[in-house]
């Protein structure tokens, strides 16, 4: 099976004993992800989603987003214009960031459909817990790379895999609706091909990339 991201050959690295699960890796460009056979129906996958509705004044969740928040906070000021990319239903990082000020709307494909705010153009874009739902990622990082000015920054969100992560007893795998897996070298290829000149690994989830 090709890669998803970079669209070389990859090989079967772990199969799970239970479920009969195919997880694929490419060496290129260190992508894992799930054989799209095992992907959730739609309507199996929005039902896991809005199983899992957040409430914003959530303490838990506000602490969770606070990191990619107070990056924001540094690195934006509150005149610029953002999107908040696979919000769900009610987006915790886009109500603490507008309570703050600043103008950031919000898309997902199941909840916030407003595709008009696909043909704008941003001073930064967030997707946070998002990009490990991709299911043809290459296409969805052409189309947030598309959205973004010159210097705009993309900020995400995700649980970086390496090498100290036992894959089969990752909590983050066990997960029915993340099907890629990504690490620090997946990023910064994702930030060479299409034209981030600066990447920072904030934490072991938060990441801030600058476009060229």
């Amino acid at each position: 099976m090709m890669c998803f991201i970079c669209d070389y050959p990859t090989v079967v690295f772990y199969v799970d004993p239970k479920t009969d699960k195919e997880y694929f890796h490419c060496d290129h460009c260190d992508l894992r992800f799930l054989n799209p056979k095992f992907r959730l129906e739609a309507e199996s996958e929005k039902a896991r989603y809005q199983a899992h509705t957040i409430d914003v004044f959530d303490v838990g969740h506000q602490s969770f987003v606070m990191p990619m928040v107070e990056t924001v906070l540094k690195k934006i000021t509150p005149q610029q214009k953002g999107l908040d990319f696979g919000s769900g239903p009610d987006s915790v990082l886009s109500y603490l960031l507008t309570a703050r000020g600043f103008q950031i709307e919000q898309y997902d494909p199941y909840f916030n459909s407003k595709n008009e705010c696909l043909n704008k153009i941003y001073d930064y874009i967030l997707a946070t817990e998002v990009i490990e739902h991709f299911y043809n990622p290459a296409q969805e990082f052409i189309k947030l790379n598309q959205m973004l000015q010159a210097k705009g920054a993309l900020g995400l969100m995700t649980l970086l895999f390496h090498d100290q992560i036992d894959f089969p007893s990752w909590h983050y795998r066990n997960d029915a609706t993340h099907v890629c897996f990504y690490s620090k070298k997946t990023i910064q290829w994702i930030a060479h091909q299409y034209q981030f000149e600066k990447v920072e690994f904030i934490d072991s989830r938060t990441i801030w990339m600058v476009k060229a």
